[in-house]
């Protein structure tokens, strides 16, 4: 019985990282705004705009279904599946953080792509949690499998 709570809660917080990755894609918020406002995407004269409209519409999407999601993944663990759920959080954090001082530009696809940030940074926080959510579906995995090597990778 108890596994199964587990596989709930950890599809259930998978479902909703994956959920807010998809919303925030600066592909994804671009388009929307582009559509909003009405303006092609190859329309460079109005790029500001689009891009000032893609950071509003990425900040607002909620972080709040990812945070209760993972309060539960915290209560069911085992610890190093909630170390990976709270860094989760964290990327997520940052995703909404970058949107809302107007980082975003620099995409997953630059990051990908090996484009250097336009600040030289050179972190780009949707491959942080991309990475993250990976690390958590190989976690919980080998976990509910009953793989002895279930760690925090």
């Amino acid at each position: 019985m108890r596994r199964q709570h587990q596989r709930d809660a950890y599809a259930a917080f998978l479902t909703e990282a994956n959920a807010f990755f998809s919303k925030t894609l600066w592909g994804n918020c671009a388009q929307q705004a582009s559509s909003q406002l009405g303006i092609s995407l190859r329309d460079e004269a109005r790029r500001q705009e689009i891009n000032r409209r893609a950071l509003r519409i990425q900040s607002e999407v909620p972080t709040e279904p990812l945070k209760l999601a993972a309060a539960v993944v915290q209560l069911e663990g085992p610890e190093n599946i909630a170390a990976i759920a709270r860094e989760i959080e964290n990327h997520a954090h940052n995703v909404h953080v970058d949107a809302l001082y107007g980082e975003a530009p620099y995409t997953l696809f630059d990051a990908l792509d090996g484009r250097p940030a336009p600040t030289g940074e050179g972190r780009n926080t949707h491959l942080d949690l991309l990475t993250a959510i990976n690390n958590f579906t190989d976690a919980t995995r080998s976990h509910l499998n009953g793989s002895k090597t279930a760690r925090r990778p």
